[in-house]
């Protein structure tokens, strides 16, 4: 309901646009008043202009109302009070608070015989108890308040009831009685409604249907909403705006089977040959992919629809697909077809502003013809009123012509300035394709760096495996027979200590090997050579915590070795600098994504110094994370810790 709420609000905004001056000289009103009774009506409806907003002054002003109202014992604006409170806490979801208004506001009521009060309360009451799915309180006083409307001979007042009853059906899952009421409320609407609430029951109606596939009456609500957004409306307005009910059907809960509604509903379109609605299908789909980031989808939505618009007539629909055509290509960086779009929605743009051009004067032609025949006929009854029956011919045709004037230099100068923009546009175009071969020449050369250390560590790591590991594993093993011998008077002291240093020296290779090229990153992939890693760490007297979630498929090796030696120099940092005394690593892979955590409650450090240093360390975690086309966030606070996290393509 709030969404709903809300979408009728942000449709209606131009009825809005003068929301600042109603609220200035309501508060004017306010500052002027002589006394409490004359300050508590515009106060009133100030809290209400205030609360169609959604805004917290809403409770502080419905509170004063509350108390002068209270005060100078008028009865009719303390329910008015209370019911702006309630509908205040209910669009906030403060359901029982709301109800406790309510209830106040009946007590109020019944005491004083405003008898008449009831059925809004009522109305408002089973809104909010449909809202906490309690849908018998909700029927209840549905029900009360429509048999009050009907004794008080107030039918528009109904549309609300029938409209709370139809979403409640709904939501117990009784379809044609929910279908039922909503067509009665619409039609009380239809007959004396204004705007506001029709495209509020339109928008209703076309969510119902969508929700529901009953795709033959959304055909036909689609169509009345069509003609509904073009009242007030330029062709430029219903081409840049869509104002469409599927810009918001993919906002709510049901989002997944969003799609598969829309493609059900193009396929009944199709099948009754209704290129119109299969076309707005598509319009729909090309804004939800577009929405998610799936610019390719979403550029064949917006072509399929643009085709089938073409085909149906409906120049502005067109218009909008092409208008989004462009837009897309230019998020994906297709300058040229970019622009081609641009172009195609120009010319419709222009012919549809000919076209109301063309429509304005003949509409000014049938009033100069009118006023002439009228003209005439006076002239002949009033002979003496010859000359100014003249003057006014004359003057009407001075006007026409000069509507005519404007109308050609306000076409001529729009085409002038939309020229303009075009060949900006291809300036600004040849710029961006300038800086982005820029860019990839850099990546290029990075890329080449990176690779070319990865080469020249992997050959000395295998050199000292193969080379100085075996001549010290050789010294080690002779060294062992001189023992096994025990030659007179060798000192036994100088033999442990040489025996150790050749220990020292293994492990010592072992691990430079590994740090250079680590066999585990061989051996057991990319979370075996981590958790060696944790080892490492922990054997330094820290408390290290791993944690690997979702690494079902090995990253490619280049990836693998990428993370590894951005977590090594993570933990050397730490080691040497950070002073903490705990580490949590996080390894998370979800979906087509590798996220890299490392946190540690260290000292922190200042980034923006470290930045002006040119840390090494930090320079080297960023070139190998652009190299992957990640991202990189560090978070560090002084005397708290630092995390530092890596998001790569998986």
């Amino acid at each position: 309901m709030i969404r709903q709420i809300v979408f009728i609000i942000c449709l209606f905004s131009p009825i809005l646009t003068f929301s600042n001056n109603r609220a200035d000289s309501l508060r004017q009103a306010v500052a002027t008043a002589s006394s409490d009774a004359e300050k508590l009506s515009p106060l009133i409806s100030l809290a209400r202009h205030y609360q169609m907003r959604a805004q917290d002054s809403t409770n502080i002003l419905a509170e004063e109302c509350l108390r002068l109202a209270t005060q100078v014992k008028d009865y009719d604006k303390q329910i008015e009070s209370y019911m702006i409170l309630g509908i205040w806490h209910h669009n906030k979801g403060s359901l029982a608070l709301a109800k406790d208004q309510y209830f106040k506001a009946i007590t109020i009521a019944n005491k004083h015989g405003l008898k008449s009060k009831l059925a809004s309360i009522y109305t408002n009451l089973g809104l909010s108890y449909r809202r906490g799915y309690q849908q018998d309180s909700a029927f209840y006083y549905f029900s009360e308040a429509e048999k009050i409307h009907l004794a008080n001979g107030s039918p528009y007042d109904l549309w609300y009831v029938y409209s709370g009853l139809g979403q409640m059906f709904a939501d117990l899952g009784e379809t044609q009685k929910a279908e039922d009421y909503l067509l009665k409320a619409y039609d009380v609407v239809l007959q004396k409604g204004n705007r506001m609430d029709k495209g509020f029951l339109l928008y209703t109606l076309n969510l119902f249907f969508f929700t529901h596939e009953r795709f033959d009456q959304l055909a036909v609500f689609r169509q009345h909403w069509e003609d509904f957004q073009q009242e007030k409306k330029t062709s430029k307005e219903l081409m840049e705006i869509p104002e469409h009910v599927g810009m918001y059907l993919f906002d709510s809960k049901d989002e997944k089977n969003y799609t598969s509604r829309l493609f059900r509903a193009i396929g009944h379109s199709r099948k009754i040959n209704n290129r119109f609605l299969a076309g707005w299908c598509y319009e729909d789909l090309g804004d939800y992919f577009l929405k998610k980031q799936d610019y390719p989808t979403a550029l064949v939505a917006y072509d399929s629809a643009q085709l089938l618009f073409n085909q149906s007539g409906a120049a502005y629909r067109r218009g909008r697909a092409l208008h989004q055509l462009y837009h897309t290509n230019k998020l994906l960086g297709n300058k040229p077809a970019a622009l081609q779009y641009l172009e195609q929605y120009k010319q419709i743009a222009d012919s549809l502003r000919s076209v109301e051009i063309e429509e304005n004067l003949s509409q000014l032609q049938v009033q100069y013809e009118t006023e002439k025949k009228e003209n005439t006929l006076v002239i002949k009854e009033l002979e003496l009123g010859q000359k100014t029956q003249e003057r006014n011919v004359l003057l009407g045709s001075s006007i026409l012509l000069a509507l005519l004037a404007t109308a050609i230099f306000v076409g001529f100068r729009q085409r002038i300035e939309t020229n303009k923009k075009l060949t900006d546009q291809a300036t600004q175009i040849q710029e961006q394709r300038i800086r982005q071969l820029e860019q990839e020449k850099k990546l290029i050369t990075l890329n080449a760096m990176l690779e070319g250390q990865e080469n020249e560590r992997s050959r000395i790591a295998q050199d000292l495996h193969d080379g100085l590991g075996g001549l010290l594993t050789s010294v080690k093993a002779h060294f062992g027979v001189l023992q096994e011998k025990g030659e007179n008077g060798q000192p036994q002291g100088l033999y442990q200590k040489t025996n150790i240093l050749i220990d020292e020296a293994c492990v010592e290779v072992r691990r430079i090997s590994q740090n250079l090229m680590p066999r585990a990153l061989m051996l057991s992939g990319l979370a075996g050579a981590i958790e060696d890693l944790t080892g490492q760490v922990q054997q330094q007297n820290l408390d290290c915590q791993l944690e690997i979630i979702g690494l079902e498929n090995e990253p490619s090796q280049t990836v693998s070795v990428m993370l590894f030696r951005i977590l090594q120099e993570l933990t050397s940092n730490i080691l040497k600098h950070a002073e903490a005394k705990q580490i949590l690593i996080q390894l998370i892979q979800h979906q087509n994504e590798i996220t890299l955590i490392v946190e540690d409650d260290g000292k922190g450090f200042d980034l923006k110094a470290a930045y002006q240093k040119k840390s090494l360390g930090l320079k080297s975690i960023e070139s190998r994370v652009k190299y992957l086309r990640g991202t990189l966030d560090i978070d560090s606070v002084i005397g708290e810790g630092t995390t530092v996290t890596v998001n790569v393509p998986g």
